[in-house]
């Protein structure tokens, strides 16, 4: 009788510790972006950037700029009022949008137009050092500027 050797480290046995090893690094790499999204989500400060963000969009429902309405045309036209925007850059935005945090709303059309310029809402948050968390946000939107519509960006930072 023979006896037959088998060879450990055959080419199959290498093939499969290499697809274990990438299989065990996706699942890892998967996990810890997986827990990260579940921290962002649970981050108070980013749901209310992201609260902030919509209540801009809903209907504009007076013209006064402390009632805690939104600044689109209407509830089925989402372009905003660029002269209600206007008048509401000195309006207290911690107390329109009834929130702990301090915010700043920035638009700007793109391009500028003279009927439509760069509008700054609230305060321009203080130096980094002060700011203990900033959430930026960023949206497209379309502006009534009374003559016609104009793309814009808006930059809300919500910040403690």
């Amino acid at each position: 009788m023979k006896s037959q050797k088998g060879q450990y480290f055959s080419f199959d046995a290498i093939i499969a510790s290499v697809i274990f090893i990438l299989t065990l690094v996706s699942l890892v790499s998967y996990w810890y972006s997986v827990r990260s999204t579940l921290e962002s989500q649970n981050n108070e400060i980013g749901k209310e950037a992201l609260r902030i963000s919509d209540q801009l969009f809903l209907a504009a429902t007076t013209e006064d700029c402390a009632a805690k309405t939104g600044f689109a045309l209407g509830t089925n036209n989402k372009k905003l009022n660029f002269q209600l925007l206007s008048d509401c850059a000195k309006t207290d935005l911690k107390t329109k949008f009834s929130t702990p945090f301090n915010i700043m709303v920035k638009i700007n059309p793109k391009p500028s137009a003279p009927s439509c310029h760069e509008v700054t809402l609230g305060d321009d948050p203080p130096s980094s050092s002060e700011i203990k968390n900033l959430v930026k946000l960023r949206r497209i939107a379309a502006l009534d500027c009374g003559g016609g519509d104009v793309l814009a960006t808006i930059d809300i930072s919500v910040y403690e």
